[in-house]
């Protein structure tokens, strides 16, 4: 990624302002080349899923829970290899291409919002802030 999303269509950070103010981003936004191989971030299954809004997504479930610090995370906002089905799981080791990332425009997004794959993180059933996993700098 190329650091936390924020353009004029709002800000990618955990805890975020959405809906007016009504709700609060669950995740992150890290900002992307369309196209862009994601990696998987730890050794673990990998679990290919599709989601409402056409958000597919991979979700990624650590070998070693502790030693990550998170029991799953979900990358959203990707185009999954084209043969991979729906719901089908593979083992995969750190730093693999587990997906690309999407063209939002083809999601019903604005073309003025920054690309990006939204993280989210849980660990212990509570969803936690992803930043602390990633190594950048945030984009303004």
């Amino acid at each position: 990624g190329k650091g936390i999303r924020n353009d004029s269509q709002g800000q990618g950070h955990f805890g975020a302002r959405r809906g007016g103010g009504t709700r609060k981003h669950k995740g992150i936004d890290l900002a992307t080349e369309i196209g862009q191989n994601i990696v998987c971030p730890v050794d673990g299954k990998v679990v290919y899923g599709w989601g409402p809004k056409s958000k597919d997504r991979v979700e990624i479930y650590p070998t070693n829970p502790s030693q990550a610090g998170f029991d799953k995370m979900w990358i959203l906002y990707v185009d999954h290899p084209k043969d991979v089905k729906q719901w089908s799981s593979v083992e995969m080791k750190a730093n693999t291409p587990i997906a690309i990332a999407a063209d939002l425009t083809t999601r019903g997004y604005s073309k003025d919002v920054t690309p990006h794959v939204h993280i989210q993180v849980w660990r212990d059933g509570v969803l936690i802030d992803p930043k602390p996993f990633f190594n950048f700098t945030d984009v303004n």
